[in-house]
């Protein structure tokens, strides 16, 4: 087993509950903490899900499932996830949610650019899974980091007094050993003697720990700063509303805490960067790209069959509304780059690899809406004549613009001048048309 054993960049708990993430910690092989170690019941495809979104909505909805000694447990309504450890009932419900909403946000972003900067790393799981699933989530995880190099160890806990560990696929090893608590009192640890042979095998590397040590110095003043802030604001509110000693109103304390968020924001820069996937970028332009052309090539066949008008003018309304979502799309993706490189220009660390990826995605992604906004005024030139033709069509209705048509073509106002032409509309349906000429719709109708 000498390619599993040896030294790695990162080892990250994969679950399925708290004992990976115990035993890497005793060994001093956990890092630093991740959003899903002493999280219980989630499978691996939710964890691979959570990966490729960004862990996006992580908790967002959520529902009370009770109490066990001094916490709320809390499920995460969309992945099946449990916490047991991080939602104190010392501190109100409203509270708590946000106190865990901040610590989770900082895990992630610290993950991710823990991630980017190694290059081998390995998940270190407690599951009973087939081969294929674990495969599966490693392959997942492998497109959300190109180039990364990640491995995968299994552990199967059992009953017989036997200590075995093999390769079962590419990149997959499974141990499985004899995995009864060695301590009743800690029934989460498990075989502790067992678990502390297998990772006595494994070291973590210099490079990431110092790449961490560096951005914790930084981290500690600015969360500390936050977490005043936060305790003093909290507090006010509760003696505001006269609510000491119990849960109080979250809703009367949501203005200031969102007040609070904001400008916590703005430090952002100095807890870490929360990276998109490059590679799923990429992917979600060519599926764009694709989209284009599905659209160009409907578009090609429509002509002026004018016994199939109505269904001309549908299919028209379709692209229009496909050219739509498009921009939506484009123009968030936009903005996340817009924050991540404004964020990365102030980070003092060595990213510039990272900003140079992010502003070339960013650049493809603004082509690619000049383009799509460009073939949907197309469209709505294209639908606007035909509409002209189709008695008692509702699209008739879209506007055109006579002031605009008139500033841009200064020959037409002449001719309307000498009255050789009646307006700039008839004249466009007339030759400006086929002379592709500039022209500005209202395309209000459309939706209508």
């Amino acid at each position: 087993m000498d390619s599993l054993f040896g030294e790695y960049d990162i080892i990250l708990s994969a679950g399925l509950a708290c004992r990976p993430a115990i035993s890497l910690k005793r060994n001093n092989l956990r890092l630093f903490s991740v959003p899903q170690e002493y999280m219980m019941r989630y499978g691996l495809d939710a964890l691979a899900k959570l990966y490729e979104t960004c862990f996006a909505n992580f908790f967002v909805d959520i529902t009370y499932e009770g109490a066990h000694s001094d916490k709320y447990w809390v499920k995460d309504n969309a992945t099946e996830m449990v916490s047991i450890h991080h939602f104190p009932l010392s501190l109100s419900k409203a509270r708590g949610y946000v106190m865990f909403h901040e610590t989770m946000r900082n895990r992630i972003a610290r993950m991710y650019r823990m991630m980017y900067l190694a290059e081998n790393m390995l998940f270190l799981s407690n599951r009973n899974e087939s081969i294929e699933s674990l495969a599966m989530f490693r392959d997942r995880i492998n497109s959300v980091f190109p180039g990364k190099k990640f491995k995968m160890l299994n552990v199967i806990s059992c009953n017989e007094d036997i200590f075995e560990l093999s390769r079962t696929a590419d990149g997959i090893y499974q141990a499985k050993f004899n995995d009864a608590p060695s301590d009743a009192s800690r029934q989460a640890d498990g075989n502790i003697q067992k678990w502390d042979l297998l990772l006595s095998k494994f070291r973590v590397s210099k490079k990431i720990a110092e790449a961490y040590a560096s951005m914790k110095s930084t981290i500690t003043p600015v969360k500390k700063s936050f977490l005043q802030c936060f305790d003093a604001i909290c507090d006010e509110d509760v003696a505001a509303a006269g609510l000491e000693g119990n849960d109080g109103d979250a809703g009367a304390r949501s203005e200031k805490l969102s007040v609070l968020f904001m400008r916590y924001k703005e430090q952002e820069n100095q807890v870490g960067i929360l990276q998109k996937d490059f590679c799923k970028a990429e992917e979600n332009l060519n599926n764009v790209k694709k989209k284009l052309k599905e659209v160009m090539a409907k578009y090609d066949k429509l002509c002026f069959d004018y016994n199939n008008m109505e269904h001309c003018i549908a299919s028209y309304n379709k692209a229009i509304e496909c050219k739509d979502d498009l921009i939506v799309q484009f123009s968030e993706e936009l903005n996340v780059r817009d924050r991540d490189i404004d964020l990365l220009c102030h980070e003092k660390c060595e990213c510039e690899k990272m900003m140079c990826d992010i502003k070339s995605c960013r650049d493809k992604i603004e082509a690619s809406l000049d383009a799509v906004l460009n073939e949907r005024d197309i469209l709505l030139r294209d639908i606007f004549f035909l509409s002209q033709y189709v008695p008692n069509s509702a699209l008739s209705k879209i506007h055109f613009d006579e002031k605009y048509y008139l500033e841009v073509n200064k020959d037409v106002g002449t001719a309307i001048t000498q009255h050789a032409i009646g307006s700039g509309l008839q004249h466009w349906l007339l030759y400006g048309f086929q002379e592709s000429r500039s022209v500005l719709f209202s395309d209000d109708a459309i939706h209508s």
